[in-house]
């Protein structure tokens, strides 16, 4: 019986429903025409700004890149000069015993020729 009563209802609705919307007027289409083209500019001036702010952002991406691999090649030049630098130091540390004992034997060598060169008071006289 509910159904009977709601299909009922249902088929006096959708009518005259229908016939109010099929006779809209000329000034309600002009309106509604304005609307979407408006709203249609409006959607090409966003999609404008939006190309434009996604080329800004690839340009300051490919930036970022760049300065990265430049960053990224210091980086690799401080490395490789801190590992030279602490091979010379460990070598400076290996060679400096040497070198003291070089050092000590130049001067003894020095001292001894000096005393070779220098005529004795006996030889004098």
């Amino acid at each position: 019986m509910h159904r009977c009563m709601l299909f009922a209802v249902t088929l006096l609705i959708l009518p005259a429903a229908a016939v109010s919307q099929s006779a809209p007027s000329a000034s309600t289409d002009s309106q509604t025409l304005q609307a979407l083209l408006a709203e249609i500019r409006q959607l090409r001036l966003e999609l404008r700004s939006a190309a434009v702010a996604a080329q800004r952002a690839q340009i300051l991406i490919y930036r970022v890149q760049a300065q990265q691999a430049v960053v990224t090649r210091l980086s690799q030049r401080v490395d490789n000069d801190r590992s030279r630098l602490t091979q010379n130091q460990s070598e400076q540390k290996r060679s400096h015993p040497r070198l003291s004992t070089w050092r000590s034997c130049e001067i003894t060598k020095a001292k001894l020729n000096a005393r070779k060169s220098k005529p004795t008071a006996s030889w004098r006289q």
